[in-house]
């Protein structure tokens, strides 16, 4: 797309010889024309580049300490005080050890927790 100049008008060259009535190819634009045009382009631009920023961050992330107090905090759960007990109790002090792949959740659930809790402990781990 070719932009040209003009000292009140702008000539925008399209492909699409269907976009003017005339069938030239451009349209003719005045400089207030060119300055919206410029702005929309230069939103669009910073909109996409801020959505892509966006698109790329979880909605919200554990904690960074690794302690696993920090986790169940972090995942709300009701009955944190004995959850934490068993999951001290059995040595589960990290979360990351939660994505051990041979930890099964049936495992953990024979520890005395919940099925809800088991599930929301091996969903959020990240």
């Amino acid at each position: 797309m070719g932009l040209h100049i003009g000292t009140k008008q702008a000539r925008v060259g399209v492909n699409d010889t269907s976009a003017s009535g005339s069938g030239s190819g451009h349209i003719n634009l005045n400089m207030s024309g060119v300055e919206l045009l410029a702005g929309l382009l230069a939103g669009h631009r910073k909109n996409r580049l801020q959505s892509t920023s966006h698109t790329r961050t979880p909605l919200s992330s554990p904690p960074n300490k690794s302690h696993i107090e920090g986790y169940v905090n972090f995942l709300g759960i009701t009955n944190k005080h004995d959850t934490l007990n068993i999951l001290l109790e059995y040595g589960f002090t990290s979360h990351k050890v939660l994505k051990l792949s041979g930890l099964l959740q049936s495992d953990v659930r024979e520890l005395g927790l919940t099925l809800g809790v088991v599930m929301v402990l091996f969903d959020n781990v990240a």
